[in-house]
């Protein structure tokens, strides 16, 4: 079969989709989590249990949507009629989420977070799928995984604008976020079906079908015995729930200990802009000395910035901003490097049947991520709501070592562990051989 390079306009045209997707994640768990807890009077513990139970229920429908899609034939493809169903359940719900209608209440917030982590499942999850499959070449694979993740920034770096810029009324910039997302997602599917060559993809039947044994424990038993792909998933979980704790804590950190909540925005700016001015960089590095050798020296730098976050107990605010800048730099790589590992782990398979598998191998990858998610937001919330946080005007000594501990020690701690797991790893090699 002759495949053929994608030009720069597919590839751009394959990334608009992650733009509304970002800007809905991004808010959903970065400043409405604050909003509901400080604003609206419910609490860290209740919001961190609340939001934390959303990822939850995705730890069983990655795996799951991941499969289906794996063995869906249709006439638009396997992954499109996902994603159609994912859009018509997500933008409704996102909407209610982040427009909460008189006094919210627990139960009903509980259920609109949890179909609303369905439906961007059932979007994101067979969309970022395609690009596991859509190039055979290495470097175009890293490429397209580049400009995924500048519409993923520019998705955040919008979120970040819309909260700096109506820092005075929080509820009208969630409301304006919602519906700049459900406008994009319509315009992020058109491109998608009709400018890329995911068309390529369609099947010759005119019914959706899915083929016989669909379980997903059939699928686990066939990438489990992947070695490559286990210590993969190790390192990626590690680093993401240390990415994962700080990003949940940003808001509330820069609210108590810099004491500037209306810059909440631009120090979240700064770190989107120059996570976008690295991808660049971490891709020519990834093509000069591998990617897992890259990403290794990404976890162990951004380590040693996160031990000094005591360095925020005067609540600099210049300061954060210069941290703020290096950190985005670093994680840059954690954006593109290990999705596009996974991709070469996908590609590099002689059996066809083992090769389709990367809605499945990416599911169970995200569910590793919802789960580095989740435990740091039962684990940090609740601590910081026992120590009567978010009723201090003025942090204590104890409340400000709390705070800054699991902003930035924590998260040093588990990048260290997912250096140790890659360091480790058989996937390293086999990832620097097909650099």
């Amino acid at each position: 079969m002759i495949y053929r390079r994608l030009t720069p306009l597919q590839q751009l045209w394959f990334g608009v989709l992650s733009f509304p997707i970002s800007l809905g994640v991004v808010s959903v768990l970065t400043f409405a989590p604050t909003y509901y807890a400080i604003d609206l009077g419910i609490g860290l513990t209740a919001t961190g249990l609340i939001f934390a139970a959303g990822r939850v229920i995705d730890v069983v429908t990655d795996p799951l949507i991941g499969h289906l899609s794996d063995e869906t034939r249709s006439p638009v493809g396997k992954r499109l009629p996902w994603m159609i169903i994912g859009a018509i359940i997500l933008c409704p719900t996102l909407y209610c989420v982040m427009v909460p209608a008189g006094d919210p209440s627990l139960i009903a917030l509980a259920a609109l977070v949890a179909i609303f982590f369905t439906g961007l499942t059932l979007i994101d999850l067979p969309y970022s799928a395609v690009g596991l499959e859509i190039s055979p070449f290495i470097h175009e694979r890293t490429m397209l995984a580049s400009v995924k993740a500048a519409f993923q920034i520019i998705g955040a770096l919008t979120a970040s604008m819309l909260i700096l810029f109506f820092a005075s009324d929080q509820a009208l910039a969630l409301e304006m976020t919602a519906i700049i997302v459900i406008i994009f997602v319509a315009v992020g599917l058109i491109c998608f079906w009709r400018l890329t060559p995911y068309k390529n993809q369609q099947e010759a039947s005119f019914t959706l079908k899915l083929s016989s044994g669909f379980s997903p424990i059939v699928s686990l038993r066939k990438i489990g015995r992947n070695t490559d792909y286990k210590r993969l998933l190790l390192a990626f979980g590690l680093a993401q729930a240390g990415s994962a704790m700080s990003v949940g804590l940003t808001a509330l950190l820069v609210l108590k200990q810099i004491e500037a909540p209306e810059l909440t925005g631009a120090f979240i700016g700064i770190l989107l802009i120059f996570t976008a001015l690295a991808l660049p960089f971490w891709t020519y590095l990834s093509k000069r000395i591998g990617k897992a050798e890259s990403w290794k020296l990404g976890l162990m730098i951004g380590s040693g910035l996160m031990l000094m976050s005591f360095l925020f107990v005067g609540g600099n605010i210049f300061l954060f901003g210069a941290f703020c800048a290096l950190y985005g730099f670093v994680i840059a790589g954690d954006v593109i490097l290990p999705t596009t590992m996974l991709a070469d782990i996908v590609s590099d398979k002689p059996d066809e049947r083992v090769h389709n598998q990367a809605g499945a191998m990416l599911g169970f990858k995200n569910a590793v991520s919802k789960l580095g998610f989740v435990i740091p937001m039962l684990f940090a919330f609740p601590i910081l709501g026992a120590l009567g946080v978010e009723e201090a005007e003025t942090l204590n000594q104890v409340q400000t070592i709390a705070i800054l501990m699991l902003y930035g020690f924590v998260p040093a701690l588990l990048r260290i562990a997912a250096w140790w797991a890659l360091q480790s790893a058989s996937s390293a090699k086999r990832s620097d051989r097909l650099s």
